[in-house]
């Protein structure tokens, strides 16, 4: 057999990442003497059934603890025969979504053979294909070797590795094939959670990752967590199905941004934790949501992304932003068809129009939802309106609004833990007459909250006009909890009233407008809602060549002073850095 050599990595820090996400309880001394199996007939149940760790080796420290603390509390009588390590294909390398290797591992402390008979059958069986090359480069089993081999000193070894887009079908097939062949198998899911976002924004997609691993909720995991790896999660939350473990066990949250000292550079997060027998630990009742402002496909932004691709609009920016949240918003600025569109730089038209191919860039993002309640939706008549929302439909993305008028179809709902999250798109410029009477009919559950999306304000003004006031404050007098706004082009300033959030015009996010410094910046809001308030996360966006990219430092900070100078006694301070939190009254 051949051998893959696995090299140590640096030193890592391990400080507790102390964030507001969730609170859930840590192991205790008590039960360390419990075997790690019960016996129950014919049936073999163990009670720890699997572990995730991250490869980042940052953390290597903290990951070393918690194999120790494994070991002691479910394995001081016998260790696992077989270890199954599950990772994400990090370079999409070989031919299957789900590949597997007979290859001899050696570490500094010993080799560790892999157990051919079970690695055989998935191959014969074409659960997953043999294959070496992926493996060779492969960080996130490397990574984890040491530390397997040094707990576990005599297990052998099932390496798995998962391409992104593995589906629910496959992930099943293969945890129900490894279970009828190993049941007593121990699976270790080398994952690293939020990516290259700031610390602040890691947390939030945090919040919806760990509810995702204590519902064990398969379909949220692998559409909506933000992690390097959806389908290795899919799979030890599969596991623990299949093994009866309903309770997931945080052992630790930490963030490098937040360990090296740079929490507004892109970052990694990371969850350690585990599944055993025991109640459920049901996660705190949340609904997250990130939302941008105005999108345009058109004029100049076509001209120069039409051949190339409008997806290459975010290379500066990526794709995990909105992922990771139960809602992801953004109002697209006109409307979207099958026939061919002409662009001319030159034509400097208010007629906007958009290519199909143009919904690949709200894929990409991870956008829900979409309002179509502004003034350009209608740019080709109700023939373009109907032809946008079957597009937009067809592609998993709701339209939320009507660009003429406001009724019980101008909401569209997102469901969380415990919370469901009501948008209600509002051409304000046009007409807003029923908003008050849908908000107050909203209301009436107890377990909804309601954001208004309304298209209002005065063009490239940095502050709000009173008619915005006006009709904010008779949303949130009828039950409105948060009021975000588009339109102006430019970010305005925040207001409370009531207890209750304005944010009159998060400004431009894909818009051709360069003549001004101002349209060429939007802001991003994340919000979490809980049962006790709701948490807002800002992110100051530039724009270079219509790319998009979030500020740090100073350029950020600048703006967030700008416009919160009437909120400050909501601002509320964490090492990941600082949010607005409105407390329910």
């Amino acid at each position: 057999m051949r051998k893959i050599f696995v090299l140590a990595g640096c030193a890592g820090v391990a400080i507790m990442f102390g964030l507001w996400t969730q609170a859930l309880s840590r192991p205790t001394e008590q039960s360390l003497s419990e075997p790690p199996i019960t016996q129950s007939g014919d049936a073999v149940q163990p009670t720890l059934s699997g572990i995730v760790v991250p490869h980042h080796d940052i953390v290597r420290a903290r990951r070393a603890e918690l194999f120790s603390t494994i070991h002691k509390r479910f394995f001081l009588f016998s260790d696992p025969q077989t270890i199954i390590i599950i990772s994400p294909n990090h370079f999409e390398q070989g031919k299957g979504d789900v590949q597997t290797t007979d290859l001899l591992w050696h570490t500094s402390d010993g080799d560790i053979a892999p157990n051919k008979e079970i690695i055989d059958q998935l191959s014969a069986d074409k659960i997953a294909t043999k294959e070496t090359d992926s493996f060779a480069r492969e960080h996130g089993i490397s990574l984890i070797l040491g530390d397997i081999k040094k707990t576990f000193p005599h297990a052998s070894l099932v390496p798995i590795i998962i391409k992104r887009n593995t589906s629910e079908k496959e992930i099943d097939r293969l945890a129900t094939s490894l279970n009828a062949r190993c049941p007593a198998c121990f699976v270790v899911a080398s994952v690293d959670f939020s990516h290259y976002q700031p610390a602040l924004l890691g947390a939030l997609h945090d919040q919806l990752s760990l509810r995702a691993l204590q519902n064990r909720d398969i379909p949220l995991l692998l559409k909506h967590a933000e992690v390097d790896s959806p389908a290795s999660l899919a799979f030890l939350a599969q596991w623990a199905i299949l093994h009866h473990t309903e309770r997931f066990t945080l052992f630790d949250h930490t963030n490098s941004g937040v360990i090296s000292g740079h929490p507004d550079e892109e970052a990694t997060t990371h969850i350690f934790g585990w599944y055993e027998q025991g109640v459920k630990n049901s996660p705190p009742n949340t609904t997250t949501f990130m939302i941008g402002g105005d999108m345009m496909f058109g004029r100049s932004v076509g001209y120069r992304y039409e051949s190339r691709g409008y997806t290459k609009l975010f290379d500066l920016f990526g794709e995990r932003v909105f992922w990771g949240v139960d809602a992801a918003l953004v109002n697209l600025e006109g409307p979207i068809t099958t026939a061919p569109v002409r662009y001319d730089p030159a034509l400097r038209s208010l007629t906007f129009l958009f290519p199909k191919k143009s919904i690949s860039a709200l894929s990409y993002l991870h956008i829900d939802g979409v309002s179509l309640a502004n003034n350009h939706t209608l740019n080709h008549g109700q023939i373009g309106f109907s032809e946008t929302r079957s597009l937009l439909k067809k592609n998993g993305i709701s339209s939320i609004g009507d660009p003429a008028h406001v009724s019980d179809t101008s909401v569209s709902y997102f469901d969380g833990q415990g919370i469901r999250l009501a948008v209600i798109g509002v051409h304000a410029l046009i007409d807003s007459h029923g908003t008050v009477e849908l908000i107050k009919k909203i209301k009436k559950d107890a377990h909804t909250r309601i954001l208004v999306f309304p298209h209002w304000g005065i063009e490239y003004a940095l502050v709000h006009s009173r008619q915005q006031e006006t009709l904010a404050r008779s949303w949130i007098d009828a039950g409105a909890d948060v009021i975000i706004g588009a339109h102006p082009h430019v970010i305005e300033d925040v207001d409370v009233y009531r207890g209750k959030p304005i944010i009159y015009s998060l400004g431009n996010f894909i818009f051709d407008q360069t003549f001004s410094k101002n349209t060429q910046q939007g802001l991003l809001v994340g919000g979490s809602f809980s049962d006790t308030g709701l948490s807002l996360y800002l992110f100051p966006l530039q724009t270079k060549g219509f790319q998009p990219f979030l500020l740090q430092g100073k350029e950020k900070q600048t703006i967030i002073d700008r416009i919160t100078k009437n909120v400050q006694k909501y601002q509320k301070q964490s090492d990941a850095g600082s949010f607005l939190f409105f407390p329910f009254q």
